[in-house]
Order: C-alpha cells, then sequence, then structure tokens
C-alpha cells in the first residue's frame, strides 16, 4: 500500500538517466506519471492504470560540468544525471519541481491527460 500524500509537503521521487558523452548531454526529461485505484499498487500496468500527467523537465538551467562521466559495460564514455522531482499537492493544484545535485530547478512543466 502506498504512502499518505499529504498536503504541502513534498514528496521526492529519485531518478537517473545515462547519455552517450559523443551525443552530448539530454537537455530535457519526459516521463509519465500513471495512477492506479486498486488498494496495492499493481507490479504491472493493467486496466487498474491510468496515465494521470506528462512532466517535461528542463535541464538547459543545468551545467554539463555537474553531470558525472562514467565508463559503461560497452566501454564507451556516460553523462550520468542524477535527478529527483518533488511532487507537492496543495488545495487546488499540484507543483513538481527537478533537484539535480540538491539544487532546485523550476523547469518542470505538466500536462493533464
Amino acid at each position: 500500500m502506498g504512502a499518505a500524500v499529504k498536503e504541502n509537503k513534498p514528496a521526492k521521487f529519485t531518478f537517473s538517466c545515462y547519455d552517450l558523452i559523443s551525443e552530448g548531454p539530454r537537455r530535457a526529461i519526459h516521463m509519465t506519471i500513471r495512477c492506479s485505484h486498486e488498494f496495492d499498487a499493481p507490479i504491472y500496468p493493467e486496466n487498474c492504470v491510468q496515465k494521470l500527467v506528462k512532466l517535461t523537465a528542463d535541464l538547459t538551467d543545468i551545467p554539463t560540468s555537474s553531470f558525472t562521466k562514467k565508463r559503461g559495460k560497452d566501454g564507451k564514455m556516460y553523462y550520468e544525471v542524477p535527478f529527483a522531482v518533488e511532487m507537492t499537492c496543495h488545495s487546488a493544484h499540484t507543483t513538481y519541481t527537478l533537484v539535480c545535485n540538491g539544487i532546485k530547478y523550476d523547469t518542470v512543466t505538466a500536462e493533464y491527460v
């Protein structure tokens, strides 16, 4: 069972993405948040899962020098971009904030579907 969502208190969701250095850094992150009305969250998307919102996080304000460079198992060099999305529920709306290297960026747009 999921945790209760508290009003005006951000919930943080952490992620990482990896991009080939030879192709340049990613300039945006796109993700879809889904919801389920079931008591227990399903392991696999089923009929009870619906798309709720599409998020786009703009990374252009984040300096490339803050991305970690790592060699992949394929021998190629990658940027590792660890980030989090903070979701804050308010009485009449929800805000999403990108957090990268401990710095908050108000660069997330939300499109409800």
